[in-house]
């Protein structure tokens, strides 16, 4: 696919800095992008998906940001906020679905293909322009950012419960070393958490399987061998979304990042990381690609960790007795409720502010 000239030169920056960092960091190359993961629109609120989340994520490590929001020099203006002479932008990819013919599939449409008796053409995804961004460091008049509570940052174990508790598969901790996911069982196993040098190392590992147990349900398919273009493809999905998963948690991300994973699950990583940065020289785009099925299976993960400690919350509410003479309180009333509204008020303060062999994905 063709992109816009401004659109394939940040592409390009951002596959080289990942790159330069992979090679020269090994497995903490993520650790300096810990501000970055999560880029939200200081407009609106709402976070950056996909390929955008990854390119303003190397943009603001490559320039040392620590704010998360970014906007349009019309948001703006629109919120009576201004831009700084002289400030560099970054670019926001703009896609929509158009009619493509189905011999000739768009390289960003992922595993789709046309059914029987389907129409010659069908939408696929194209980048037709981009949007100029700017970060909020050099946006004067916009709030400050709103400081995140230590109840707002989750301790790690307790994170750690909940993905497992949320996850869509069994998770297993047993003796060993090693860590998959194997699809012909749909059952993750992990290394027990007393073998791993710090909790961060085993939410990592989680983080890792579990977006790989997410390919059933979001269609993508476990396709090659270990050292194949198709098993690195995988091996890069689950990689980001296990970065991009960690920051919606409110994890510190550097940690994260940095944490010693150990024995042959860590070994499996340095070789993985010769396959990213092969597959990534041969073809940028699979970076953007790989960016926008992680983002994906983040959110996945995410929203099925949020429905679970909601859940809690009702469970944990006190059914009010019958009190005569008194008005009831409102129907419908809990404390997820209470936690939606406090999400708004914070949302608005970030706008203005082997049976066989098997086959198994580590």
């Amino acid at each position: 696919m063709k992109f816009p000239e401004r659109v394939s030169e940040q592409r390009r920056q951002v596959v080289d800095r990942i790159v330069a960092d992979m090679e020269g960091k090994e497995l903490s190359w993520a650790a300096d992008w810990a501000p970055c993961w999560s880029p939200v629109n200081a407009a609106t609120g709402k976070r950056y998906h996909g390929g955008n989340r990854l390119g303003l994520a190397a943009v603001a490590a490559e320039r040392g940001l620590a704010d998360p929001r970014w906007c349009t020099y019309r948001q703006a203006e629109e919120q009576g906020w201004h831009v700084r002479k002289g400030a560099k932008a970054a670019v926001v990819e703009k896609w929509k679905m158009l009619p493509a013919r189905a011999e000739g599939p768009s390289p960003e449409a992922g595993d789709a293909e046309p059914g029987e008796g389907e129409a010659a053409e069908r939408l696929v995804p194209v980048c037709v322009g981009y949007w100029s961004v700017f970060n909020a460091r050099d946006v004067e008049g916009i709030p400050p950012l709103p400081e995140r509570t230590p109840a707002e940052l989750g301790e790690v174990g307790e994170v750690a419960d909940q993905f497992i508790e949320s996850s869509r598969c069994p998770v297993r901790e047993a003796e060993g070393d090693e860590a998959y996911y194997a699809p012909s069982r749909d059952v993750i196993v992990i290394p027990e958490r007393s073998q791993f040098a710090t909790p961060e190392g085993f939410l990592s590992t989680l983080l890792h399987e579990m977006t790989h147990s997410t390919a059933p349900e979001l269609g993508r398919k476990f396709v090659g061998h270990f050292g194949s273009p198709e098993y690195a493809r995988e091996e890069l999905v689950a990689e980001l979304g296990s970065m991009f998963a960690a920051a919606d948690a409110g994890l510190d991300c550097k940690a994260v990042a940095e944490a010693e994973q150990g024995g042959k699950h860590y070994d499996q990583h340095v070789a993985y990381l010769e396959s990213w940065v092969a597959a990534l020289r041969k073809d940028p785009d699979e970076l953007y690609r790989a960016a926008a099925k992680a983002s994906t299976a983040a959110e996945y993960l995410g929203e099925r960790r949020r429905d679970l400690i909601e859940s809690r919350e009702r469970d944990a509410e006190p059914v009010p007795e019958p009190n005569r003479g008194q008005a009831h309180a409102p129907e419908g009333f809990s404390l997820s409720d209470e936690a939606r509204g406090a999400q708004d008020a914070a949302d608005a303060a970030v706008r203005g502010a082997a049976p066989a062999p098997e086959v198994a994905i580590a």
